[in-house]
């Protein structure tokens, strides 16, 4: 009999667990579909799109620009219209409105910076670039485009 009990107990616990991953990915979803379309850079000179890549990581691409990537370090790319170039990539869900380990490349130097994003509220994104550490950054607030 005392072996049917931790069974039954282990298997409560398993599904409990099981349960517990599955809404933590739910809300995961939820929060990444929150970031995802277009948001105006704090300047409103930019419009970036913001999606999921072919790898599931999030990226964002310039859809509202003009002009060419000049200050772009490979040469080959230095000719390239802005509009359609990916300027944010790799970016994970690290939770709470927050994601990590990505990158935003800037082409008004043509310098790729570490990057972490936040949403402060349905409409405003937290954008940081930084060099080595986060506190050695730049905030930035992008605001989400009306359609």
């Amino acid at each position: 009999m005392r072996t049917w009990v931790h069974r039954r107990y282990g298997l409560a616990v398993l599904f409990a667990g099981a349960a517990l991953l599955m809404a933590s990915a739910r809300a995961d979803d939820a929060a990444e579909r929150q970031i995802l379309g277009k948001w105006l850079t704090q300047d409103k000179d930019g419009v970036i799109q913001i999606s999921r890549s072919a790898s599931g990581r999030l990226e964002g691409r310039i859809v509202g620009g003009e002009g060419a990537d000049d200050k772009n370090p490979d040469p080959a790319l230095r000719g390239r219209p802005l509009n359609g170039a990916v300027i944010l990539q790799g970016f994970r869900y690290a939770g709470d409105g927050r994601w990590a380990d990505g990158t935003i490349y800037d082409p008004d130097n043509g310098k790729t910076y570490k990057c972490n994003m936040q949403l402060k509220d349905a409409d405003t994104l937290s954008v940081r670039g930084y060099i080595g550490v986060s506190l050695f950054g730049q905030d930035q607030l992008w605001t989400r485009k009306k359609e």
